[in-house]
């Protein structure tokens, strides 16, 4: 009987960055960013001006809204999740997450600024 290798632990840190993407109405942009940060729920966000275009009741809209990129961990994803549907204006915000990879400087400013 053949017995695998153990694999190697990896640096989570390293494995677990994650940018989350959120629209959100211009007047609530700095507001959310700033709930996030002093939750120590996201180490940084960048927010950009948009017209976003979507179906909502049966219609084509259009809004002038903000997005959200914010940088954070994975091992708070489903904490601000929640935290982002306790505040959130929409009936269905967008709150996407992927993950990436950053250089290490990067990555180890993300996982210290954040609650663990």
């Amino acid at each position: 009987m053949l017995r695998r290798k153990k694999k190697q632990s990896r640096n989570k840190s390293v494995d677990d960055l994650i940018m989350i993407y959120i629209t959100v109405p211009v007047v609530n942009a700095e507001r959310l960013v700033q709930f996030l940060l002093e939750k120590k729920l996201i180490a940084c966000a960048t927010i950009f001006s948009a017209m976003s275009m979507y179906w909502w009741q049966g219609a084509i809209e259009h809004d002038k809204e903000s997005i959200i990129i914010a940088k954070t961990m994975k091992s708070v994803w489903h904490r601000i999740q929640q935290e982002i549907m306790s505040v959130h204006p929409y009936a269905v915000p967008c709150i996407l997450a992927w993950a990436v990879k950053a250089n290490k400087t990067y990555n180890d400013f993300v996982a210290h600024a954040i609650i663990r």
